[in-house]
């Protein structure tokens, strides 16, 4: 007991070891419970289980803690529980959940960004190039050019270039 005493424990931690019989042989940090039978809750955890584990209770100060236990049936003679309360062990999922909700967000965003700059590069801009030339046409302008003949898309360069030279050839027998 007095080498597991020298052993830092975290802060909030409840170390306890018993006996076959549920008698308390280490209680730390408070060593007040030491030769005592183990409290009913720990009792049922420890010599009642077969299988190391863990679980959550409420310790007598009303603080939620989760409790890690090796029980009788798995350790050498002994059992061990070691508490922490419940928001000391969460708080490390927490904040892995709160980065992990940021970069998703983050990663949404930056996907909604390239798709709003991708479709107004791609498409907007010469759906607009088409847009503006039919106006022009439609006011009897047959000079304008959609200007398409340079873009990277090959179906809008295609259809720009269709359509110059429908106008081309239009404004052509308008001379005549």
């Amino acid at each position: 007991a007095d080498r597991l005493a020298e052993s830092p424990l975290p802060a909030g931690a409840h170390l306890t070891v018993t006996d076959r019989n549920g008698i308390v042989l280490v209680d730390l940090p408070e060593r007040d419970q030491v030769s005592k039978p183990v409290n009913q809750q720990l009792r049922s955890l420890l010599l009642q289980r077969r299988q190391p584990g863990a679980a959550s209770w409420v310790d007598s100060s009303g603080e939620e803690r989760i409790v890690g236990y090796v029980p009788l049936d798995a350790g050498p003679g002994m059992a061990v529980a070691l508490s922490l309360p419940r928001d000391m062990v969460l708080a490390p999922l927490r904040r892995a959940a709160l980065r992990d909700a940021i970069t998703l967000i983050g990663a949404v965003a930056l996907g909604l960004f390239l798709a709003w700059f991708v479709a107004r590069s791609k498409l907007y801009r010469p759906l607009s190039m088409l847009t503006t030339t039919a106006s022009r046409w439609s006011e009897g302008d047959l000079t304008a050019r959609t200007g398409l003949a340079k873009v990277e898309d090959v179906e809008f360069r295609q259809l720009g270039t269709t359509l110059d030279n429908m106008a081309e050839n239009l404004h052509a027998r308008q001379q005549d």
